[in-house]
């Protein structure tokens, strides 16, 4: 699925990241594990107007996080769209800062979208 992301209103902090290779994620981290390598392709403040993300289903920064620093608005288009019966759902995922290299962390999928709060962060992946 690809994704177009565009920041309308206000300024938005957004941390993006791409699966490492399954074998050398593997590899790494001692498998078998739940958890999988994933590298930071952005980890930046956006202010609007700026230009449109596009996120492929394997580059670009296709798992990320969005926090707001002010009231904003983001208009997402995607396509095709979520579809659990096609094997498109929407995942969620915990993180795991690993040490080993700096620009990586390793991720975990959780079963659903956690309640969240103010002040709180969700990453998210299409």
């Amino acid at each position: 699925m690809t994704v177009f992301s565009k920041l309308l209103l206000g300024q938005m902090h957004i941390k993006s990241y791409d699966w490492v290779d399954p074998d050398v994620s593997h590899n790494l981290l001692k498998q078998p594990s739940q958890l999988r390598l994933a590298k930071l392709k952005a980890n930046k403040v956006f202010t609007s107007p700026c230009d449109t993300s596009v996120l492929y289903p394997k580059t670009g920064g296709n798992m990320h996080e969005f926090t707001a620093i002010t009231p904003c608005a983001v208009l997402d288009v995607i396509g095709p769209p979520y579809s659990k019966d096609d094997g498109r759902d929407c995942s969620y995922y915990r993180d795991h800062p690993y040490t080993a290299f700096p620009t990586t962390e390793s991720k975990e999928e959780v079963k659903s979208q956690p309640s969240l709060g103010v002040g709180q962060r969700l990453l998210g992946a299409v």
